[in-house]
């Protein structure tokens, strides 16, 4: 009993040369050419994907739910009351207690018809497109556009269109 007890009344030494370091490259700052760029330079299922993932300000997280899901959780509404007719609300589920309301609101010509599915290679494909593979292939187009750094995602898409409602003067997008 006697060591455990001098094991915790001894002051542990404080190393000071382990500090972490400090993050090497900034966040990717991106801009809506820059986003169009390498959407144009992704394959078909996915471009279609972030085209709408750009101009519904969703993350991987919300597409999958609505290309998994679509149309038993999420209704796809063309004319509903006020909206115009060019404008498709999504519901989703809430993701915060406090709101029991989240929709989003995109351009009809934006939507894809769901589930985008993967092409078929081989014995491969033919999956519902997963985050991960959405983050490979915006990897792969932005490094062929030459606008690829670490960190450089298609979570960015969110918020490109962010900033973007930001600049027309548009007020703030809440969830």
């Amino acid at each position: 009993m006697t060591d455990f007890n001098k094991f915790h009344e001894v002051e542990p030494p404080l190393v000071l040369d382990r500090l972490p370091s400090k993050r090497k490259y900034l966040k990717a700052r991106v801009d809506w050419d820059t986003a169009m760029r390498v959407i144009e330079l992704s394959p078909s299922p996915y471009r279609e994907a972030f085209q709408f993932m750009l101009w519904s300000a969703l993350d991987e997280y919300d597409f999958g739910l609505i290309n998994s899901n679509a149309p038993q959780l999420c209704r796809l509404d063309g004319n509903d009351g006020d909206l115009h007719a060019s404008i498709i609300r999504i519901n989703l589920p809430p993701r915060k207690k406090s709101s029991d309301i989240y929709y989003i609101l995109t351009p009809k010509m934006y939507v894809p018809k769901f589930p985008l599915i993967s092409r078929e290679y081989r014995n491969r494909g033919n999956q519902l497109l997963a985050s991960m593979r959405l983050q490979h292939v915006w990897r792969r187009s932005a490094k062929r556009a030459k606008v690829y750094r670490p960190g450089f995602g298609p979570h960015h898409l969110r918020t490109v269109f962010r900033t973007r409602c930001g600049e027309l003067g548009i007020p703030e997008i809440g969830e």
